[in-house]
């Protein structure tokens, strides 16, 4: 093996994704955990437990998609909703400024306006760094792909030690790098 490729989210961290901020308050909140609730992805479970949590109400979407690696289109209260990445808002051409912030950012446009954005946290697991550094010193080059955005990858990656990164990725993305890397390195762990 020449390379280990590493998956971000329940590989190098925990998974247990909680809000750590909220930009646009509570309204921001409740649209978004309101078209995350019929989800199962875990930052979507993160969004509808602190909402609950708030004590805020969920209202059901009267449509709802759900876009694989982006986030949401939803119809709320007869409101056209997006609550996703920054790619998502940004293909649809909503018009904002992406803070420069660890941790991974669902932002919420209605109606075509920017209204705000989630911050939400993972933690990186106790023995993900121990094992990177292992095989580093074996002499295996390691890397991580993530649907994360920059900010996130770059600090996890930081803080686990991997060689490199590749960030914002979707999932038929993250299949497109793990076959680059093996045409490039040879043999290939996917972990």
């Amino acid at each position: 093996i020449k390379a280990v490729v590493f998956d971000k989210t329940g590989t190098l961290t925990k998974g247990e994704f909680k809000v750590q901020t909220v930009v646009g308050g509570m309204p921001v909140m409740q649209i978004c955990a309101s078209c995350e609730q019929q989800s199962s992805h875990p930052i979507a479970a993160s969004i509808v437990s602190a909402a609950k949590e708030k004590g805020l109400e969920l209202l059901t979407p009267e449509k709802l998609l759900e876009l694989p690696g982006k986030g949401i289109h939803a119809t709320l209260q007869g409101n056209d909703v997006l609550c996703g990445s920054a790619r998502l808002l940004q293909e649809r051409g909503i018009v904002f400024v992406d803070p420069r912030e660890s941790g991974t950012k669902v932002h919420v446009a209605v109606n075509g306006m920017y209204q705000g954005y989630l911050v939400i946290g993972d933690t990186v697991k106790p023995g993900a760094e121990p094992a990177v550094r292992q095989l580093r010193e074996k002499g295996i080059e390691t890397i991580m792909l993530t649907g994360d955005g920059e900010d996130a990858a770059k600090a996890v990656a930081e803080t686990v030690g991997v060689d490199g990164y590749y960030a914002k990725l979707l999932p038929h993305e993250k299949l497109e790098h793990l076959q680059k890397i093996r045409s490039q390195k040879g043999a290939v762990m996917f972990v």
